[in-house]
This record gives structure tokens, sequence and C-alpha cells, in this order.
């Protein structure tokens, strides 16, 4: 189904003659800016509606319509795609857009057909409506199948789009997986928890399970939608009548908020048990439910999170802060963000551009793979990558300040390899940080050559975790700036950025001190002594 609607999406919007993964290698710089000036400026556009929005009796539909619009069709390849394909053969620009949206790309030179842009937007709309009415029905089948668990006297809390976690911690206390992070963090901020908590997920992968973390009884358990556990139908009928009678007084263009909204009426009619912190990531960063800044502003003592899974999400350049912003963080609304480390949070402070509450936890968020422990035979390095993507990739995607191309990220694996084993005589340990899936074929072969030739290479994939490997190695070498370095730094593992090439990188919102080296001299002089 997802297949075929992709494949009436790209006809619709860019004709039978148009190869969706078009390179578009006759854009120049000028041209790439002047389309990021464009996302920039709607975002910016969105974010003051947003504002405007405020004392407004339906504030929190509203501004989840426009977290939804922005997340669905300006954040994305199809978007993305469009405006490229319009610049390089010079024809009209027109996509499923409200008329604001369009009179701001138009003033950007990017001539728009305002008639075939307001039909798909009206057509999006109805299609999308459809959508909602379908998962409305379909959500029918957790009257069947989820039964509440018994959550008396019991801390909830909610993980959205987590990945599938190690429950194995007992080879050694320091290697803690998320569950064993979030309880922590929770009560060195002094957030009220129970002895005894359930964790509500939305992985299928993770199976029902009951773990004891220090004198924590926790239950881990999958639900799609936990607050429709034993649903009662009736209640669940007139909360979806009145959020569309709700809608319907707003306008067509809030129709988008649907299934949020209905969420929101049930449990106010149901006075369903939510979560007392409810943790996000910046997978899913723009678009908030709805119902949460309800509970909020029904219990202060209830909170939301966002947090980073990781310290890599500043542009990679010399001035950041001239990259126009183009992921929304203007419009999120968000209750506290979980950071890293100050240099992460005065990069939010700048996307953001308002206060926000934060938490600068000075530490790790340990949420990937498995924990494995090897015995050491040698002494061992491990290396950590950002696997170059396809060029296609970075078009439909508008990575700005695309740092890891192939030519880089092929001279840094060869460089930390072959100083790693031909001169220095140390076994690697090498991490790749993301499926190959989307990888440039070169540099895949390369590590295919690494695999074949070199006895002391062993490769290690995104189900394996990163501090796991860490602690069995002697030291540690990343690609700037991953969050692996700083993993390193928290077990007393010595480690260092490399890059292949000497980049001058702003202090304001690097790490540019003794651990970042951009010369292979240097880099062996390093090795050599581990």
């Amino acid at each position: 189904m997802k297949k075929i609607f992709n494949y009436i999406l790209n006809l619709v919007l860019f004709g039978h003659t148009f190869l969706g993964n078009n390179n578009f290698k006759s854009i120049n710089k000028s041209s790439e800016y002047q389309l990021y000036k464009v996302k920039s400026e709607l975002e910016k556009n969105l974010s003051e509606k947003i504002e405007n929005f405020k004392n407004k009796k339906n504030v929190n539909i509203e501004v989840f319509s426009i977290q939804y619009l922005f997340n669905h069709l300006i954040n994305n390849k199809y978007f993305n795609q469009k405006i490229l394909q319009c610049i390089d053969t010079k024809k009209s620009f027109f996509f499923p857009l409200p008329s604001d949206c369009l009179n701001i790309i138009n003033k950007n030179g990017i001539n728009v057909n305002f008639t075939k842009s307001n039909f798909l937007w009206k057509l999006y709309l109805i299609l999308n409506f459809t959508y909602q009415n379908i998962k409305f029905i379909y959500n029918f089948k957790f009257y069947f199948s989820q039964k509440e668990p018994n959550l008396k006297n019991k801390t909830l809390i909610y993980l959205d789009s987590i990945p599938k976690i190690d429950h194995e911690t007992e080879h050694d206390t320091r290697l803690n997986n998320f569950y064993h992070w979030c309880i922590f963090f929770l009560n060195n901020n002094e957030k009220r928890i129970t002895n005894n908590i359930v964790f509500f997920h939305n992985n299928k992968q993770i199976s029902y399970q009951k773990m004891i973390i220090d004198k924590f009884q926790c239950e881990i358990i999958y639900r799609e939608k936990y607050f429709f556990d034993n649903l009662k139908v009736y209640k669940y009928l007139v909360s979806y009548f009145r959020s569309l009678v709700t809608l319907s007084k707003l306008g067509i263009e809030f129709l988008t908020a649907l299934n949020s909204l209905h969420e929101l009426e049930y449990i106010k009619k149901t006075n369903t048990k939510i979560a007392e912190h409810s943790f996000f990531n910046n997978s899913k960063m723009v678009v908030k439910p709805m119902y949460l800044n309800y509970e909020l502003e029904k219990d202060k003592k209830k909170s939301d999170y966002l947090y980073f899974f990781s310290t890599n999400i500043i542009p990679l350049c010399e001035k950041p802060q001239e990259v126009p912003n183009l992921f929304g963080y203007r419009i999120q609304n968000w209750s506290s963000y979980i950071l890293w480390n100050s240099l992460q949070k005065k990069w939010l402070e700048h996307c953001i551009d308002k206060d926000f509450t934060s938490y600068n936890i000075e530490s790790i968020i340990p949420f990937e793979g498995k924990n494995i422990f090897i015995q050491k035979n040698h002494k061992r390095v491990v290396i950590f990558d950002v696997p170059p993507k396809k060029e296609e990739y970075f078009n439909n995607y508008m990575h700005v300040e695309n740092l890891y191309t192939v030519d880089y990220c092929r001279k840094y694996l060869t460089d930390t390899v072959t100083a790693s084993i031909s001169e220095c005589n140390l076994e690697v340990f090498y991490k790749i940080k993301r499926n190959l899936k989307s990888t440039d074929k070169q540099y895949k072969k390369l590590i295919n050559t690494f695999v074949l030739k070199e006895k002391k290479f062993n490769i290690f994939y995104d189900d394996i975790s990163a501090q796991s490997l860490i602690q069995s190695s002697d030291a540690a070498i990343s690609i700037p700036f991953t969050s692996s370095a700083l993993v390193a730094d928290v077990y007393g593992i010595p480690s260092i950025y490399y890059s292949p090439k000497d980049l001058n990188f702003d202090g304001n919102f690097f790490p540019t001190d003794g651990k970042y080296i951009s010369n292979l001299t240097e880099l062996k002089k390093w090795l050599k002594k581990i």
C-alpha cells in the first residue's frame, strides 16, 4: 500500500519522466542556499503563527496542525525534490500547501502554480482525513487485544521511538541501558517515582519483560496506544464525533489534527491514567501529541521531555550559526529538553531563539544496541565513523554543509585503519553508525577490502552498543563530532576526534580542544602511546 501511494505521489508531483532520485548535479551552491532560505522562512512564518495562537481557545489544535504541516509536507524529501526539479528544469512549482506558504516560495524567486497547488492541498486534506478515519476504525482492535495491566501505586513512564534495548546488564553495572538511565535521570532531578514502574513503549521488537533495576521493580510493556487499554467503545465513539464537531467549526485546514484531538477527547472523557513522565527523542521532534499539553496543564507534576540521542546535530562548518534553520526547532513546544552538554544547549538556544527549559546531563544517553563483552588478546582501538550516503540522499533531504562526503569518509577510514593496524600493530573494532542500505557503494567496497585483507579488522553494526565496544578497547577514534568520544570520556578510555583534513570549527559549538587531530602524523603518534 505504501509503495503504491508513493508511486502515485511521485507521478502527480513530478511526472512520469522524472526520476525521484535525480542527483541534481547542475545546481550550484548559491541555488542550494536559496532553497535552504525558503525552508527557513517557511519555518519562521509558521512559528510566528503559533505565537499568534497563544491566547486562543483551541491553541492546542492549531499548534498541532502547524507542526503536522511542517513535518509531513515541508520537511520531507518530496518537497525538497520538487523544488530542486523546478530549479533544474525551470518549470513552475506546485505542491499541496496552504496559500501563505506558497506566497513565501513565490517571493523567493520560484514560480508557483497556485491553481494546481490549491487543488492538491484540498485533495491532500481529503485523503488525509480518509486515512485518519481508517485509523479510527483500526483502533477498535484495542478493544479486543489490549487489556489494562495493574497500574495501582505504580509510576508510568512512556518511551516513544526507542530502539531494541539490551536487557542484559548483569555483566557490568557500569553498562546501563536506557531504562536504567531514565530512572537515574528522574531520581537525580527529584522527579517523584514509586518503587514499582511500568515502562510503556511502541517498539514491536521489544517483548514483555520484568526486571529489577536497583530497588525498582520494572515492567516493560509494548503498546501502540497505551491509553486505549481496555477500550471503552461508547466513550471512544462519542469523543470521536465530538472531535469532528470541533474541527468542523475551525475549518478544513485543521482536519489533520483529527486523530490527535480524538486521543485527547477520549482521555478527558474516560479520565484515563496517563504516564507521569513521557520521553520523546529527536527522531520525532517536531510533532507533539495534543494530550501531553492537556496533561501538563492539568497536573504540574507530570512532565514530557525531548532528548537527543546524539550530540552530532550541528551543521559541520566554520559558521554553523549562519546556516538556515531547517528542522522545525522554532515550532516545537516541548516542556523540557534533555541535552548532553553545554555546547548542545548553545546550539539549541540559537535555533529556538526563545526561552526554554533544559537539563544538561554532562554525560551520555545509552540509547542503542546490545552490550557485548570481548576479551582482549591484543591492544585494541575502536573506530567510529559516519558512512557517506549516496549523493541523492543529501539532495533529497537537503543536509546543509555535508562534511561526510565519499572522499572525506574514505580518507578517514583508510587513515585510521591503516595507522592502527599497519603502523601500530593494533587490533581494530570498527563500529558502523547505521545500516548500509543508503551508504555509497565505493565506501562499502572499502569496508569489504579491509574485512578480506586485514585479520585484525573486526566489524560491528548498529545492533551493538558503542559503550560496550569502548569498554572492550584501549582507545577510541571518532569522526567529528560523533557522540562516541563523549562515551569514551565517561568510561575513562583515551579518545580523539580525527579529521583527514584541517577544518576551522567554531569553539562555541564544537569541542575543539586537544581531542581534535587533523594530521596523519599526529594520529600515528597518538596511537603509538597506547
